[in-house]
This record gives C-alpha cells, structure tokens and sequence, in this order.
C-alpha cells in the first residue's frame, strides 16, 4: 500500500470529548487484535530465511573490534533489562555515550538494575515503538484509519505493549505531579525504557524522567536528586566514572 487516508499529525489535546472517546475505543480494538498474536520470546520482529515472521535480538551492539554482536531474542523481560543495562554501564565506562555526566548515568543504571519491574516470562506481544501524534493517522471524524512507522516494532510484554500511547497524555508535565505517579505505576516496563534512553546532557529532561521512575516505584510524592545521589554512590560507587 503506497497511500493511507487520514490527517496527520492528530491533534488530541485539541478533540472533543467523544473524539477522544471514539479513539480510545478504536485503540483498544487494535490491541485486542494485537493480542491475538502472541510471541514466545522478547526481542524484534524479523523475517526468516523463508519469510516467514520470526523473533529476533531484542538489540545489537559491538565489540572491541567493531563486530556487530546481537543480544537476544530473551526468555523473560528482567533477562533483557539485565543484559541491556550491563552493555550500557560498558559503553558508559568506554566512553562512548553519557560522556558529560557518566557517573550519574551509571548511578541511574545500577538503580534500575537494582529495582527491576516485575519479571515477565511470556506470552509477548507485538508493541509500536514511537506512539507520538505523528504516526496516528485518523479522518475527520476521529477514526483511525492507520498507524505508520513500524519499523523498529518490538516484541515485548504485555504490560509494555498495551499501554497507553504516548499521545495520550503529557509526559513533560506529569513527571512533577500527581497524576503521571499514578500512571507510571501502571507502566513501570515503559518508565524504565525511557529512563534507559533518557541522555544526561540534556539535563533537565534527564532528571524529570528519573524523578518520575523513582516516584512510581516507591509511591513518593516527594524526591531529591541531591540525596538520592549521595545515597546511590554509598551503595553502587562511582564504576571509576567520578568526574574530577
């Protein structure tokens, strides 16, 4: 198919309540279909040597030598957090990503490897990797009459796969209140995949996303990056990563 009907990029902060309505009910009859069609391993959807759609590595990486090295397809989602966290706490120590703060980012990371969100063995499912505005397409009347971009589609949990996209409410806003508290506790798979993306030189952002983890996985209205920081190089160190 070359050509899809349908407006984009949607503007829901601007659709009438039913719009909103209609939408939601639409995406919930995507995911049930979705559903229809389990996976017995985590990774990312491929095509076999015959065709046929199979599960590959979840992600790939590289060795000292520049060779690609694929990681995956995983059993369980603490075996993918597990492995992917480890391969960035090498690349942070090897100096490749997370250059303008490597000891915080290694901080979040051991966090997170330390604070996991509940083990998930399967069944899993085929999750949109990019649920903004600009890959929905609807008419006039707020049917959805596509979704585009999936390319870099995942298989993944149940939890992580259905969830609410992220058009759907404002992420920006809600890591400082209340309401997204609420929400992240719902979807701690999603919440730490983005404060595994999240990249310290934007600073501001990067702390936001942590806070907002942090608040959802031990229910505090109130925390301090300050104190957490302390208390993280109490209990994981440095890695050598300690800027001067």
């Amino acid at each position: 198919m070359s050509q899809m009907m349908g407006i984009l990029p949607i503007l829901l902060e601007l659709a009438s309540e039913l719009q909103k309505q209609k939408f939601s009910r639409q995406l919930a009859d995507i995911y049930i279909n979705l559903k229809q069609h389990s996976f017995p391993e985590l990774g990312r959807l491929q095509l076999s040597p015959s065709g046929a759609p199979e599960v590959g590595p979840a992600f790939f990486d590289y060795d000292c030598n520049g060779a690609i090295l694929p990681f995956g397809p995983f059993n369980n989602s603490n075996d993918y957090y597990t492995t992917l966290i480890e391969r960035r706490i090498q690349r942070i120590k090897d100096g490749e990503i997370a250059t303008s703060a490597p000891a915080d980012l290694y901080l979040v990371y051991m966090t997170l490897l330390h604070h996991l969100p509940s083990n998930d063995s399967g069944p899993f499912f085929l999750r949109h990797i990019d649920s903004r505005d600009s890959n929905f397409l609807v008419d006039d009347e707020y049917n959805i009459t596509g979704i585009i971009d999936w390319e870099l589609a995942t298989i993944t949990s149940k939890v992580s796969a259905f969830q609410s996209p992220l058009l759907m409410y404002d992420l920006g806003r809600a890591v400082s209140d209340n309401e997204l508290s609420m929400i992240v506790a719902q979807k701690m798979h999603f919440r730490v995949d983005i404060c595994i993306e999240a990249d310290p030189h934007n600073r501001e952002n990067f702390v936001s996303v942590f806070t907002g983890w942090w608040k959802a996985a031990y229910g505090m209205e109130i925390f301090d990056w300050s104190v957490w920081r302390k208390e993280a190089m109490i209990e994981y160190g440095d890695g050598g990563l300690l800027e001067i």
